[in-house]
């Protein structure tokens, strides 16, 4: 019976937690929840489970980088200052940026942030919102993981203000390091414009291998762009 009822318990909290996380409330009581017990989640269910409870339980909600950077799991609560970010990048990212024509409000942004929550708790995307110095300066993240192949693909972009403080260069390697921990991946790739050098500075300076040119592979504001492939493999062995 106390054993029936525990259950019950920790099944309650655990689906509350969740509900919460998905439903965009704020995230200051798992910031605030003390390390050692985010630890003791980490080696309790990390090991045993690949589900999304077991993930949102690890400390890369609130990760920091340096002393004033760090990365969140996106939410709806960012989602005002996220797009006002957006918006004042227009001229900055429209070039690059093939989806920013269709983010036109907030509730663009918000549909967008609750569809990566969706991806995310089935093992699909991973989206980060970076803070710098308490505000947004940009996003990064997995646009795409297959647990099938260990393969994830990573997108960013940061706001101009932010750009050449190495605050990307950080974020990455933060996030390749959760591919390799938390998601077990074997091969992390990156994809960039061929004329997009601040973009493509990224995973050179990571060591990334280029692996080669797509040829017009994607098409923005009705011009195509070649994309280099970058990847980063942990076995790079590969069968006869």
């Amino acid at each position: 019976m106390i054993t029936v009822i525990l259950s019950s318990f920790v099944a309650g909290c655990c689906i509350k937690f969740w509900v919460n996380v998905v439903s965009g409330n704020t995230y200051q009581q798992l910031g605030n929840t003390p390390q050692k017990y985010l630890t003791r989640f980490r080696f309790k269910f990390a090991k045993k489970s690949r589900d999304a409870f077991a993930r949102a339980t690890l400390p890369m909600f609130r990760r920091p980088l340096d002393d004033r950077t760090e990365t969140r799991l996106t939410i709806p609560a960012y989602a005002a200052e996220l797009f006002a970010l957006t918006d004042q990048n227009r001229g900055f990212l429209r070039q690059w940026l093939p989806w920013l024509d269709q983010t036109r409000t907030v509730a663009d942004t918000t549909a967008f942030i609750r569809g990566q929550l969706v991806q995310f708790s089935e093992d699909r995307a991973l989206h980060l919102t970076i803070f710098h110095v308490g505000k947004i300066a940009g996003v990064v993240g997995f646009n795409t993981i297959d647990p099938t192949l260990r393969s994830g693909t990573i997108g960013y972009w940061l706001g101009e203000d932010c750009n050449g403080r190495g605050i990307m260069t950080a974020a990455v390697r933060d996030l390749m390091r959760i591919g390799r921990e938390i998601y077990d991946l074997n091969r992390i790739e990156i994809r960039c414009a061929t004329g997009n050098t601040r973009s493509r500075a990224i995973p050179e300076r990571l060591g990334f291998v280029c692996e080669g040119v797509l040829a017009h592979a994607e098409k923005v504001n009705e011009a195509w762009y070649d994309l280099a492939v970058y990847a980063d493999v942990a076995s790079p062995a590969r069968e006869a």
